[in-house]
């Protein structure tokens, strides 16, 4: 006897499970903390507005390294939800 499970997900269900599995596939290289110029250029917008939103806490950066870090998955939320 054989037993079958079909799940049906919406598209944005899909799009969530395609980066979840593909932020797990990710080379550690792709998942490193990026500098403010490289989270700069990945959101499009200032260096400035980088330090600025870090100091207001709405970009989380890497805890106290003495430099700014912005981790990947912050780069990837914020990208999600339109910077």
């Amino acid at each position: 006897m054989s037993t079958a499970l079909e799940v049906r997900l919406s598209e944005e269900q899909m799009d969530e499970l395609a980066a979840k599995i593909a932020q797990r596939l990710a080379p550690a290289k792709a998942r490193r903390p990026r500098t403010v110029i490289e989270a700069a250029e990945q959101l499009n917008v200032s260096e400035h507005t980088i330090y600025t939103r870090v100091k207001a806490g709405t970009i989380r950066k890497v805890p106290d390294i003495g430099v700014i870090r912005i981790p990947a998955e912050e780069i990837e939320r914020l990208l999600s939800e339109s910077l």
